[in-house]
């Protein structure tokens, strides 16, 4: 009989933890407390995209409400700040890119905020490239041309950015390039993209995403990727490397708490998100715009964040490009 109590409870503890281990509950202790994911870029934006498509979700996962807060501004500081102002207790995230996280560092002198120190990961994800697009005005649509006009004319070519990403993947590219470019700032990616149509300016870098629609209408030529390898969707679009450029680089997704946010809450959070980037609204999504179906998390996520770091301090140094703000 007592053997019989004892492996009833055995029984009973492997369903609990079971059952507690599959089951995502709310976050908070109640399902009706709400969660900010805070994208420090504008609406449209691929990120903010991609926080909306997540926050649903999530919703659908832990049945917390997800509320998209848009703090564009400054590279991304602004939303970067608005989070770190904010509690660490995990119902006020930053949803951004490895613009805020990783590259920002290296394109100002002083930050008012450390990517590392401040935040930590709970999930990186939805892994990218950036890709060279330039303006139908010019009388060519490939690289070289573009890199011999710039060479026989420093200065006077145009190039835009609006996010850390885009300015460091600009300036590398100039060096290593021996070219020589105007860089001009745009508050949103947008208004950057708008501008290359017009001619206003020549060249800019962006997430395929952005670019998409307009390659596809012809009122953007996209001439490279910064991606290791030619682009499944993008086929005829040469990589930086094969075209004499040495140069690689990828970009991340990611969601990123507070450091300090209570271990348990943070177990929460990523238990959440696990079941959440499966979603197959978000893999479709990550598949139409040249994104790798990839996610880690916690300390995984950590590791990768602090690769990314080495890799651009490496690429940063072989450029010789310094920060500029």
């Amino acid at each position: 009989m007592n053997i019989l109590k004892f492996s009833s409870k055995l029984l009973a503890i492997a369903l609990f933890t079971s059952f507690s281990t599959a089951y995502a509950g709310p976050i908070g202790g109640n399902a009706s407390t709400p969660i900010s994911f805070v994208v420090p870029s504008s609406p449209g934006a691929s990120s903010d995209v991609i926080a909306r498509i997540l926050g649903k979700a999530v919703t659908k996962t832990a049945g917390n409400p997800v509320i998209v807060e848009n703090h564009p501004g400054a590279n991304g500081i602004v939303g970067t700040q608005y989070v770190l102002n904010r509690k660490a207790d995990g119902l006020t995230l930053l949803t951004t890119t490895s613009s805020v996280i990783v590259f920002n560092k290296f394109v100002f002198k002083k930050l008012p905020y450390d990517p590392q120190m401040d935040f930590e990961p709970l999930m990186v994800f939805a892994r990218g490239t950036m890709m060279l697009g330039i303006s139908p005005k010019l009388p060519y649509s490939t690289l070289p041309k573009l890199i011999e006009d710039a060479k026989k004319h420093p200065t006077k070519l145009n190039f835009g950015y609006a996010t850390a990403t885009q300015q460091l993947v600009g300036e590398i590219f100039q060096t290593i390039s021996n070219t020589k470019f105007t860089f001009i700032a745009y508050k949103t990616n947008a208004a950057m993209l708008q501008a290359v149509i017009t001619g206003e300016i020549d060249a800019a870098v962006s997430d395929p995403a952005g670019f998409a629609s307009f390659i596809k209408s012809k009122k953007v030529n996209a001439v490279a990727v910064t991606a290791p390898k030619r682009l499944t969707g993008y086929p005829d679009t040469p990589t930086m490397t094969e075209q004499g450029i040495d140069f690689s680089m990828q970009t991340i997704n990611g969601v990123f708490a507070k450091k300090g946010t209570p271990r348990t809450t943070r177990g929460a959070l990523i238990n959440v998100l696990k079941k959440s980037v499966t979603a197959p609204e978000l893999r479709a999504y990550d598949e139409s715009n040249a994104m790798d179906d990839f996610a880690i998390f916690g300390d995984e996520a950590q590791h990768y964040v602090e690769k990314m770091v080495n890799t651009t301090a490496h690429l940063v140094k072989k450029s010789g490009f310094q920060p500029t703000m």
